[in-house]
């Protein structure tokens, strides 16, 4: 059989996501505006957007300073308009964001409502300054508008010969020099601005539609997604080909054994891809929601294909092991716990479990001295095991009475409350999370009541070799801990191993000991107590594509998250939370952990 190109399915989207320059939007960094994409004209506007705003920020502070310490001068006036000026063009960054669907433009937007109340505060109390004059800025203000509205024609042609750019920047650039003269004017500014705000709209509408359409482009040709459709075709060929003898996967000829091996490793990659290329999608749909939203059908194509695996890879063992001759049962049955095991970590429940040792019972009973080891084997562990499981549960209840999960600390706190908005209304979950006021306000309020706070995080994946482990992504959250975790890890997973009745070198003999001895050796914990340290701030999106190659374990395999493609998703968020671990739960062991970890 021919399989095209199948290694091209697995990392289409796998490999796209590249990081940002950008400092991280975050209670460490609540000054920064949230980041935008990886393309398209995103990341330069947020930096500039950026600059100004700390530039608008620091000559306002300097102006209330002054003010508040009655040592104002002429060039407290100055500084006052200057950060009227950058308050003007950071109003036209923040639309000019909003259009390609950028949270950030949302969070611009929140922070110069902010902004605006103090450039007013203050300049009213400039105009106590016995340098300051009305009349002058009056004149001044006339003698721009009759200046420019005799160019107006000369402005249109150029709109008519398509330098709409130019003419904007000309005007938006006017519009600042307005602002930073009638901020200090009390009544009838208007007449200022409209002349040139009318111009604007006779063409700006029509020149954001074209930079949507110009930014869609760009995300689109990253949001194609995996084509499951094709790798669950794959899958089932094989199947089919192994009826009567290997099969070829990925170019590859395998046996049964190989194959789901191989398997294994390709679904964490597809379900990072298709997790990435979730994020791709949604920024592809419009932020207006002009039309119903047309994503790739995604989820149906990776539940199909996940429906498929089990059933698949549990007839193809069965398959295997009918087949085994006596000579090779033994090595085949404990190639096939390892590869299983691979499979299975995180996954799989109880009764998935005991399917799959059923279908590898034909393996055991080709021999009556492994049918003696194996029965052994169960009958010393599995006992044991379910017992260490209880204990581990009833130990863990009473730490997580005093650290609650994550996303119950969490909502109570992005919810509106105390007469403010944050992330979520007073009755929502954090499942729609979005801007409804400053990022920078949120991380403050998370700082206040958040950080340092103990919670727990749960099936945190944390593989060895790696900087940092990911919990399970639900509700818009998830955590992130630094590695290593613990010395006493591996203190422990010795230990288990011992109880397991694997000396270095050998393996459990029956896949509950295998799934749970592989679990500690390469880092799935059931659940993850600590303090939290930072909570990190990403628009919904950019969650999504920026997810690291460890965190392929944030959802299960079976699905995607489920996401509210119905509301308007450009300016909804996701957080990444920083946890400084105190304890661990594997699902055999818990461990109090004697030295912190070092913070992120």
């Amino acid at each position: 059989m021919k399989l095209v190109a199948l290694s091209v399915l697995i990392w289409l989207a796998f490999g796209c996501a590249g990081g940002t320059a950008s400092a991280h939007t975050s209670t460490a960094n609540p000054e920064e505006l949230l980041e935008t994409l990886p393309v398209g004209e995103g990341p330069a506007l947020r930096a500039q957007a950026q600059a100004r705003l700390t530039r608008a920020g620091t000559l306002l502070a300097a102006a209330e300073n002054k003010i508040a310490s009655g040592s104002m001068t002429r060039a407290t006036i100055v500084d006052v308009a200057n950060a009227a000026s950058e308050f003007s063009l950071l109003g036209h960054a923040a639309e000019r964001l909003t259009v390609i669907g950028e949270a950030a433009g949302s969070d611009l937007q929140q922070r110069l409502i902010a902004m605006a109340t103090r450039i007013k505060a203050a300049a009213r109390q400039a105009q106590q300054n016995p340098d300051f004059r009305a009349e002058i800025l009056q004149q001044e203000l006339d003698a721009i508008v009759r200046a420019q509205e005799v160019r107006f024609p000369f402005y249109r042609k150029q709109i008519e010969a398509g330098n709409r750019v130019a003419i904007e920047s000309t005007l938006i650039q006017l519009l600042s020099e307005v602002h930073r003269r009638a901020v200090f004017l009390e009544t009838e500014t208007g007449r200022f601005y409209q002349p040139f705000r009318k111009l604007l709209n006779e063409f700006q509408p029509a020149l954001h539609a074209a930079r949507w359409q110009e930014h869609s482009a760009a995300v689109q040709s990253f949001a194609a997604p995996p084509r499951l459709d094709k790798v669950a075709e794959a899958l089932n060929k094989c199947a089919q080909d192994l009826q009567t003898g290997p099969c070829l996967w990925n170019g590859k000829e395998c046996t049964a054994l190989e194959l789901i091996d191989c398997l294994a490793e390709d679904l964490r990659r597809l379900q990072l891809a298709a997790l990435r290329t979730r994020g791709w999608q949604l920024a592809a749909i419009p932020p207006d929601l002009a039309a119903e939203p047309q994503t790739p059908a995604i989820e149906g194509n990776h539940a199909e294909l996940m429906a498929q695996v089990e059933p698949l890879v549990l007839n193809i063992v069965k398959l295997s092991a009918s087949r085994a001759t006596p000579e090779a049962a033994e090595a085949e049955y404990r190639a096939w716990l390892t590869t299983l095991s691979k499979l299975g970590i995180g996954q799989w429940d109880e009764k998935t479990i005991d399917s799959f040792q059923a279908a590898l019972e034909p393996l055991v009973n080709r021999s009556r001295e492994m049918q003696k080891q194996v029965a052994h084997y169960r009958e010393a562990t599995d006992d044991y095991l379910r017992w260490r499981q209880r204990l581990t549960l009833s130990q863990a209840a009473k730490l997580h009475k005093t650290c609650p999960p994550l996303i119950n600390a969490i909502t109570p706190v992005a919810r509106a409350h105390d007469g403010k908005l944050y992330l979520i209304g007073e009755r929502s979950s954090l499942e729609v999370a979005s801007v409804l006021s400053s990022i920078a306000d949120v991380c403050r309020e998370f700082n206040a009541k958040l950080v340092d706070q103990p919670v727990s995080a749960p099936r945190v994946f944390a593989p060895p070799g790696s900087n940092w482990g990911a919990s399970r992504y639900e509700g818009r959250v998830h955590a992130s801990v630094p590695l290593p975790l613990a010395p006493e890890l591996a203190q422990q997973t010795s230990r288990l191993r011992e109880r397991l009745l694997c000396p270095p070198g050998a393996q459990p003999l029956s896949l509950r000991g295998s799934l749970c001895l592989l679990a500690a050796e390469t880092g799935y914990y059931q659940h993850v107590g600590g303090k939290i340290r930072e909570i990190r701030v990403l628009p919904l999106s950019l969650g999504y594509v920026h997810f690291w190659d460890h965190q392929a374990g944030l959802a299960p395999c079976s699905r995607l998250p489920k996401e509210p493609v119905h509301l308007k998703l450009h300016n909804h968020v996701m957080l990444d939370v920083r946890l400084e671990p105190t304890w661990i739960q594997h699902e055999a062991f818990l461990i109090s952990l004697t030295a912190t970890a070092p913070s992120p």
